[in-house]
């Protein structure tokens, strides 16, 4: 039975960075969990970019941050400091390397990619995770997925 303690459904910047913190915080040392992605393998995909009002794991992903803000209308231009929350932008091709290596010795941690998640639903206090050819049961299940049909993905 394909059955574990979390799931993971998208393994993009959110759920790559809850497994980060799960493995780094040692609550995977015993436990299991699986995470699903519709992609094949982890290229630099993006960059993604953020207002930073929390400390966060992922600092040495950073490939530029700005601490002032630049507002024109017409020929009108405001500067504005942001000294307290910087505006960061992280490239996914380093976020992935990170992420990986970390749980790269981890054997309770499964990546299941190429699969989409054609369903979720709860039976006898167990969340059930349908892809095409499996079933896979747990009791906790981060869906991070995006389900907006109108999403357009950049290659």
């Amino acid at each position: 039975m394909n059955k574990f303690d979390y799931i993971i459904i998208g393994a993009g910047c959110s759920g790559l960075s809850l497994l980060y913190e799960m493995n780094k915080n040692n609550i995977l040392q015993n436990k299991t969990c699986a995470i699903f992605d519709k992609r094949k393998n982890f290229n630099k995909d993006k960059i993604w970019s953020y207002w930073n009002v929390f400390e966060h794991s992922f600092n040495d992903c950073l490939i530029d941050k700005w601490n002032k803000i630049s507002i024109r209308y017409n020929s009108e231009e405001i500067i504005l400091d942001c000294n307290n929350f910087e505006y960061h932008s992280i490239d996914s091709g380093k976020f992935y390397n990170k992420v990986l290596d970390n749980v790269s010795s981890n054997k309770n941690i499964s990546f299941f990619l190429d699969h989409s998640i054609d369903k979720i639903s709860e039976s006898n206090n167990e969340v059930i995770v349908q892809t095409k050819n499996q079933s896979f049961y747990t009791n906790l299940v981060f869906d991070s997925s995006l389900e907006d049909n109108n999403t357009k993905e950049v290659h």
